[in-house]
């Protein structure tokens, strides 16, 4: 007996026995209820992520004509490269959305710390103002408050503030009595300087050391009541070695010989070989002779000496300080003047400090011009 070919299978039927026209169970296998097809290795263990059906790509199978469309579940593979695209997908997201996120942190963290710091400074304000001891405050500055809040609750124009004082530059000013104290050789009790003996007694009626030194203490008073810091210093004081303030004036007088015609008058000198400060020794030297002789009267002596020039005190002293000399006035021909009109030396030479040490405030103030003084003649 020939065996005859099997005929094939009917339209409704594939290979791996499913009947899509009915949709029945496969006619040769059992019952596949998940409907993926069996592998054989099963699928790996996904993280569980939420997959939209319509997101996931699907094969079709091929059907024949006429049977209905039936999707078929999508493999493993399918779902990992959907689940990639949608977690890449993301990441495009937080990068885009990422700077708006950025600034808005930083308006977060600005007004924050302003919120913070100003509810700081009102916290302290106000366990300043409840806890404040009675004594924390001067009364000068109470005093000043209160006036304060009396003109604001009276609807007042406040005055214009006043600064509060600065701290200034005290003046520093030295006078030098010249021939006080004690004198350098040491067999003297003192050292008289120039004498009038009019009697050749060995009494002097008139002593240089007299003069110096009264004419030097009215200095000192007038500078101490402008409000310098003055210091009163005798002809070899030790203070004087490096000596250090805004000016120095050694005060002398010359002696009470006649010289005839012409010797008379005063005059004054600084450092001849001092060279750092030459300028502002010559602006000092200037004030106090231009301003002794406009109080005074008397006229200035052309002739200086080398004892006035290279003044031991000009070496004693620092470098940095404006230092002169002054000849008040010859004790013979000016007599008159050195010995009853002291006060007038004195204010001559208190204008003298003033024209180096206050320039700005005598510009528009003129002191008045003394009677001239009287001269022997």
């Amino acid at each position: 007996m020939t065996d005859l070919p099997s005929s094939p299978p009917p339209p409704s039927q594939d290979p791996d026995g499913m009947d899509w026209l009915n949709q029945s169970a496969p006619l040769n296998r059992p019952l596949n209820p998940s409907g993926v097809r069996p592998t054989s290795t099963p699928p790996q263990a996904e993280e569980p992520e939420l997959v939209m059906e319509d997101e996931i790509p699907r094969a079709r199978r091929r059907v024949p004509m006429g049977a209905p469309d039936v999707r078929v579940p999508p493999s493993a593979e399918e779902v990992r490269r959907a689940r990639r695209a949608q977690r890449e997908a993301q990441k495009r997201h937080q990068k885009e959305a990422e700077p708006r996120e950025s600034m808005g942190k930083v308006l977060w963290q600005t007004t924050r710390i302003f919120a913070l710091t100003w509810v700081a400074a009102l916290l302290m304000a106000t366990i300043f103002s409840y806890w404040t001891p009675d004594d924390f405050l001067s009364p000068e500055f109470r005093d000043k408050m209160r006036v304060v809040n009396t003109t604001q609750q009276a609807g007042d124009v406040l005055p214009q503030a006043t600064p509060l004082p600065t701290q200034q530059k005290v003046v520093h000013v030295g006078i030098i009595a010249g021939h006080s104290g004690p004198p350098q050789d040491a067999s003297f009790v003192e050292d008289p300087g120039a004498i009038c003996d009019d009697n050749n007694d060995g009494t002097p009626e008139l002593r240089e050391l007299d003069i110096n030194t009264d004419v030097a203490k009215m200095v000192v008073s007038k500078l101490l009541a402008k409000g310098y810091d003055v210091d009163l210093l005798e002809e070899f004081d030790p203070r004087l070695h490096e000596y250090r303030a805004d000016a120095l004036l050694s005060i002398h007088t010359n002696d009470c010989r006649d010289y005839g015609f012409g010797a008379t008058g005063y005059n004054a000198v600084g450092p001849e070989s001092r060279e750092i400060l030459r300028g502002i020794d010559e602006a000092f030297v200037n004030c106090i002779v231009d301003e002794y002789g406009r109080v005074t009267g008397l006229p200035i002596h052309p002739g200086v000496t080398v004892d006035m020039t290279s003044y031991h005190n000009f070496r004693e002293v620092s470098s940095d300080t404006p230092v002169a000399i002054i000849e008040l006035g010859y004790m013979y021909a000016d007599r008159q003047v050195v010995t009853n009109q002291r006060d007038l030396l004195a204010e001559g030479i208190f204008q003298g400090f003033m024209c180096f040490l206050e320039p700005e405030s005598r510009l528009n103030t003129a002191a008045p011009t003394p009677a001239p003084a009287t001269v022997i003649p």
